[in-house]
């Protein structure tokens, strides 16, 4: 309701007090702005990090007035953490590491920690890096024994910010006055506008989170209302501000995810007792308890939070089976940029390149893909032996054999069928007039090519209504040979491109075979469309 007393709100005139009271930091020399420690938690396993921390690193916020400190409780993905800290962590004003390793879970609860509650803690401490004079002071990397329970307990209120070696020297955020907010950010939320830490610290307020939801769903940072049971509700509102419909600075009761606690309002939240299990839960209690508002900014797009629902760690590069559950950002990385080029409905079948009669080249998948399905052919390691003989077949014989391994040994069957039936559907229906089948494929496999092995593959037509034949890797760089030829058409292609497929029927006219990879390893990934 105190969003619209005094007309602070009006769908005429949009939000009349967004801009009072404002901190208008743009007119500051960067070397002004205040002081943020900002938090990093990857508290379970989560999609595309590596992209997160890519964004991370994109903020325009100076580095230098920026103390960072990150936990990670997911030993797994460990390495992107570490990557971004090898890579940036020098930028930053100050640097401490938490290890998560003894506890796996973000905290069921919070408490607000005095000074005095960190004799709970107990940690560890480890210099892991050398002392340098940048920004006119240290920058160390400290490794610190907590669980995400207790490190969110020692970080987000009581804002301990340095460890130094030769002794347990802390000093919190609270206690130096050059620490001006605490910005607390889970590994969920992609922050695609780079000034979203700017935009934060201007509105000025208490505690702010940026509005982000997951893409296409409604789950979002910040809740319009508690039930009086204090669980989740829906405010009538809730939906106009997700959507964007009304914008403006929201007072709402909860905010998680990532949010923005001014000084102030650390000062205000501190010594206030926990009881709750629910992280965000116990702070919006204790914030309702010290009259310190939080509110959500939905005036500007600042991200997306990512689904971390279905992530499992099985695999090398896990990212690769979230096509269903985070399927913008799947598609983002994997398609090719070119590829929503060619759907487009201008486009017709001539205008395809065929570089062979009724040979098509199509950009389908990005390099990052083919880079990374390589890797994870190479790293479940099970290809055949190239002999007639393949118990994956149900007749247990294959008539053209090759040292492959097929989609549905590493459970990515499905994920390919889709990518067939949402991506290539559409450029099938440009390339074949009349042929509306969806497509369907049980033959698909990455086939690996070198001296030693099987260098080569005789003449054969493909047991396909049309093939994918896509270089997963570089003519010329990654090794020498190679390539096929359409003996029908005395036409021969050496120079493939990775990630561009050559799309042709399979049955009857395009008898080819594939010419020998005279050194390193050619990788191709195959496609039996609609047998």
């Amino acid at each position: 309701m105190g969003n619209y007393l005094a007309r602070a709100w009006s769908p005429e005139t949009g939000c009349q007090i967004c801009d009072e009271d404002i901190l208008d930091i743009l007119n500051l020399p960067k070397s002004m702005y205040p002081i943020i420690q900002m938090n990093i938690f990857v508290s379970r396993p989560t999609p595309f990090l590596e992209r997160f921390f890519q964004r991370i690193a994109a903020l325009t916020y100076p580095k230098d007035r920026i103390h960072l400190v990150t936990h990670c409780s997911v030993r797994k993905q460990k390495k992107y953490v570490d990557a971004f800290l090898e890579k940036h962590g020098s930028e930053y004003r100050s640097v401490e590491e938490i290890d998560g390793d003894r506890y796996y879970q973000l905290n069921s609860g919070f408490s607000i920690a005095t000074p005095n509650s960190t004799k709970l803690f107990h940690p560890t401490l480890q210099k892991t890096a050398a002392p340098s004079t940048k920004h006119g002071g240290f920058f160390y990397r400290v490794t610190i024994n907590l669980g995400s329970y207790h490190a969110t307990q020692l970080l987000c209120l009581t804002c301990r910010t340095f460890f130094h070696t030769a002794g347990v020297y802390r000093s919190r955020c609270l206690e130096k006055e050059e620490c001006g907010y605490f910005f607390l950010v889970e590994s969920t939320a992609q922050f695609t506008e780079p000034e979203a830490l700017e935009k934060l610290v201007t509105a000025n307020r208490g505690i702010v989170a940026p509005m982000m939801t997951r893409r296409g769903l409604y789950w979002s940072t910040f809740w319009g209302a508690i039930h009086a049971n204090g669980s989740y509700d829906r405010s009538d509102d809730y939906f106009d501000i997700v959507e964007g419909r009304k914008k403006g600075l929201w007072n709402v009761p909860l905010v998680g995810t990532t949010f923005l606690a001014s000084r102030w309002a650390l000062t205000q939240l501190k010594g206030s007792e926990n009881d709750e299990d629910y992280l965000y839960g116990s702070i919006a209690s204790a914030a309702v308890s010290k009259n310190a508002f939080m509110y959500v900014d939905n005036r500007i797009d600042y991200g997306y939070l990512t689904n971390p629902t279905t992530v499992t760690l099985d695999h090398l590069h896990n990212d690769l089976w979230q096509i269903f559950d985070n399927p913008l950002d799947w598609e983002e990385v994997y398609i090719h940029p070119e590829y929503h080029h060619w759907t487009r409905k201008e486009v017709k079948m001539q205008d395809f390149e065929q570089p062979c009669s009724d040979v098509f080249w199509v950009p389908l998948m990005s390099e990052v893909f083919c880079k990374q399905l390589i890797e994870e052919m190479e790293n479940y390691g099970k290809w055949s032996d190239g002999s007639n003989y393949d118990p994956r077949l149900e007749g247990g014989y294959e008539n053209v054999p090759t040292r492959d391994i097929h989609m549905r040994q590493i459970d990515w069957e499905d994920h390919w069928i889709h990518v067939l039936r949402k991506y290539v559907y559409p450029i099938q229906l440009k390339l074949f007039e009349g042929y509306s089948d969806k497509p369907w494929a049980r033959m698909n496999f990455v086939v690996r090519y070198k001296q030693g092995e099987q260098p080569a593959l005789r003449y054969h037509h493909d047991a396909s209504s049309y093939t994918l034949d896509m270089a997963l890797n570089r003519a010329h760089v990654d090794y020498q040979g190679g390539g096929v030829r359409f003996s029908r058409y005395n036409c021969t292609l050496v120079d493939t491109r990775v990630g561009w497929p050559l799309i042709f029927p399979g049955r009857l006219t395009h008898l080819h075979e594939g010419l020998e990879t005279t050194s390193g390893t050619r990788y191709i990934f195959v496609t039996f469309v609609n047998p």
